[in-house]
């Protein structure tokens, strides 16, 4: 069967993107197997792990697969089952980040009751909840389910309202999070300009309470940054495939297979994203890489 040139650069693009996503992801799950620190178990390294796996299961697995079904001839109701295999993945992926969002906002909103919330049983409940709810929404094409009502399609359903739910509930906590930094850096500037008026006849103390408040804009700079990284790419990835299923909603041409592309970006972006901001995790990288630098001289 011969390729047009659209669909070979197609394969090629799907194949680097796999890839990438293979080894960023892979490196996550090996670093805290390994976790030569001792300290990387934390309830946010657990999801940054279960974001890994789904992320590596989708570039090691169904990826490939995907790419060689998705440009092969097949019926429509088949496409939508091999798109369900696509769906486990990412809908897992996609379920991770709402759960690491919310943990980080447990911690934000209430640092007191955090390790309580968070236990370890808690947590497995989390992410078995997380893999059956994503195999659920991936099972639905092959249990014949129509979705709210007969014209919308698997692909709109998955991405026009779950999408929709998942990428509004991100932006709802992280938005959450980003006023609750804000108010508590506000609120100790304040305090701390307070001090400074006490103390400007010590120096000592005055330099100590300027230190205060760099510390306190680099945290409110950090969880902005944040929010715009973890939002900013969520949307930019996934926002073309959505947009192009609104428009064509029966269409499986090369243009919703390059828009969905980008939105597999979105797995090999995650290691960056949330793995290599987490200072733990650059701590245990770093360790690792200098004692495997050391047993190779």
């Amino acid at each position: 069967m011969m390729l047009a040139p659209g669909e070979l650069v197609l394969i090629t693009l799907l194949i680097l993107l796999s890839i990438i996503t293979i080894i960023g992801n892979a490196i996550v799950i090996l670093v805290v197997l390994k976790d030569p620190c001792r300290d990387l178990k934390t309830a946010a390294i657990v999801f940054i792990v279960n974001l890994a796996i789904a992320d590596l299961l989708l570039g090691l697995v169904i990826e490939p697969i995907y790419c060689v079904f998705l440009l092969s001839s097949v019926s429509t109701q088949n496409l939508d089952r091999i798109s369900s295999l696509l769906a486990f993945a990412v809908e897992a992926s996609c379920l991770t980040l709402v759960a690491l969002a919310i943990q980080r906002w447990i911690i934000v909103e209430m640092p007191l009751r955090a390790l309580k919330i968070q236990t370890p049983r808690r947590l497995a409940i989390t992410i078995a909840v997380i893999w059956l709810l994503a195999g659920f929404l991936a099972s639905l094409p092959w249990l014949n389910i129509k979705y709210i009502d007969y014209d919308i399609d698997y692909d709109f359903f998955m991405f026009d309202i779950v999408g929709s739910l998942l990428c509004i509930t991100l932006m709802c906590v992280y938005g959450r999070i980003w006023v609750l930094v804000r108010r508590s850096t506000r609120f100790r500037m304040k305090f701390t300009e307070i001090n400074n008026t006490v103390a400007e006849r010590q120096p000592f103390v005055l330099e100590n309470q300027e230190q205060v408040i760099r510390k306190e804009r680099i945290r409110e700079a950090k969880v902005t940054q944040l929010f715009y990284l973890v939002c900013g790419a969520f949307i930019i990835c996934w926002m073309p495939a959505s947009l192009y299923v609104n428009i064509n909603k029966k269409d499986e041409t090369i243009g919703f297979r390059i828009c969905l592309l980008a939105g597999l970006l979105n797995s090999a972006l995650n290691p960056l994203i949330y793995s290599l901001r987490n200072d733990r995790f650059r701590k245990a990288l770093r360790t690792e890489m200098r004692q495997r630098t050391c047993r190779t001289r």
